[in-house]
């Protein structure tokens, strides 16, 4: 009988296979869940689904769209992966943590179930799995969940029913180990989650290639197709349409418009013109679950959704015990950073920011660097370790890495601790009234942890 949250995570955390390379069993291990899940009844069919994929957004795009189906009324169970701070995060319900004792007397029935089962599965595959099963069990009305990784055979990607409603981020370079080395076979990957009759929407892409793929893979499987555009001012347009964002120290603001609907003064609190994007992904996907599901949207409710969606560790602007403000972003591959490095240039101007920030092990930090020495007047460079790390079988960018890449970048105003405590103590202590955490979700979490 598993007894407490740490047990339930540590129950998962024994499955991990010991050889890196079988976490991600392609394939053949997304047979063996859909043979497991049949086992239980198939509770990823029960349900309607909102599958989101993409390299950069798809998490913030969750919590937009449970946050607008909670808003109308529903009851929303959302998974989303890493967690940030609390392992529960990936069993959401209404936007909420799940009650403790709930979480536990159905993972001790899941438990029982997947032991008669008597094959093996992984840890990410049994999580996704259970989310599922709890979600099914509590009766939600609406389940959103994001990838792990790609899309083709990622874990989530089980769902069979034809009035799937897909939302597809910005697609970019991450996870090339696992999902290919170009913006073709990354893209072929995230598009995976297209399956028959499906409804499909997607953020007009930086890569033509990523939209070809995406255009292709919706013909084959006759899905419904429609592209969110980006354009300077209203165009009376009846394909969806995000116009007029103003980004600024306080939210965002846009307009946004779509076959008959029309959303003018949209705001979110979250920073970042990207988020209005992320918002109108999620909206046109609301709008059309309306039709597909044939019920009204309650105007109101929908300003009021966007408004209140917030999402931890995205451009978050965080208040210490010592009344220091600072910016966490989990920016954790180059265009993320990029995309973070763009809009506090805009959102703050030509102010300077004290950096702390680390990076996973398989990345290549140099380019994010690069872009991070653009607003930052100092650097401060730390290690760290938490579960979420070791789980997908990394560890932090060691920092006599990292102090080389600053010294071929010609940057020297940086300092570097092997203990994340005083480097955030550091950080706090700075002068600079302008800072920021940013470089990977799991150092972000530690961060938060810690505030």
């Amino acid at each position: 009988m598993i007894q407490n949250i740490s047990a339930l995570e540590n129950y998962l955390i024994s499955q991990i296979p010991e050889d890196f390379k079988k976490k991600y069993t392609g394939s053949w291990g997304l047979d063996k869940v859909k043979e497991f899940l049949k086992s239980v009844d198939n509770p990823q069919e029960k349900q309607p689904v909102i599958h989101i994929s993409g390299t950069s957004g798809k998490g913030s795009s969750s919590y937009f769209t449970a946050n607008l189906l909670v808003k109308q009324g529903f009851k929303v169970g959302l998974h989303v992966s890493p967690y940030v701070i609390d392992f529960t995060e990936s069993f959401l319900i209404n936007n909420q943590l799940p009650d403790q004792k709930e979480l536990l007397f159905y993972f001790n029935q899941f438990v029982l179930e997947y032991q008669k089962f008597g094959q093996k599965i992984t840890y990410f595959e049994l999580k996704v799995c259970f989310a599922f099963y709890f979600f099914n069990s509590v009766k939600v009305d609406f389940i959103v969940i994001e990838t792990g990784m790609g899309g083709t055979f990622d874990t989530t990607n089980v769902i069979n029913n034809p009035n799937k409603i897909c939302l597809i981020n910005q697609i970019g370079y991450d996870h090339q180990e696992v999902l290919g080395s170009s913006i073709k076979q990354i893209a072929d990957q995230e598009s995976g989650i297209i399956n028959p009759y499906n409804t499909v929407i997607y953020i007009n892409q930086k890569y033509k290639i990523s939209q070809q793929i995406i255009t292709k893979k919706s013909k084959q499987n006759h899905a419904k197709l429609y592209q969110v555009n980006f354009n300077s001012k209203y165009n009376n347009s009846i394909k969806p349409n995000i116009f007029n964002i103003v980004s600024s120290q306080n939210g965002t603001q846009f307009d946004y418009q779509f076959d008959g609907y029309s959303y003018p003064n949209l705001k979110t609190s979250m920073l970042g013109d990207f988020q209005a994007k992320n918002a109108v992904l999620a909206l046109t996907g609301i709008i059309l679950a309306s039709d597909l599901y044939n019920f009204e949207l309650d105007t109101n409710a929908i300003y009021q959704a966007i408004l209140e969606t917030t999402f931890p560790a995205r451009m978050q602007i965080v208040t210490t015990k010592n009344k220091q403000k600072i910016i966490v972003d989990g920016a954790h591959n180059p265009q993320k950073i990029e995309a973070l490095v763009c809009n506090l240039k805009a959102i703050f101007k030509d102010q300077k920011f004290t950096v702390l920030c680390g990076f996973s092990g398989n990345r290549n930090p140099k380019p994010m660097l690069k872009k991070i020495a653009e607003i930052a007047d100092k650097i401060i460079l730390t290690q760290f370790s938490n579960q979420g790390l070791k789980i997908v079988g990394k560890s932090s960018v060691q920092n006599n890495i990292l102090i080389k890449n600053l010294n071929q970048l010609k940057f020297k105003n940086y300092q570097y601790f092997e203990d994340l405590d005083m480097a955030l103590k550091t950080l706090e202590n700075s002068p600079n009234q302008s800072k920021l955490v940013t470089g990977s979700f799991y150092l972000c979490g530690e961060i938060l942890k810690k505030i």
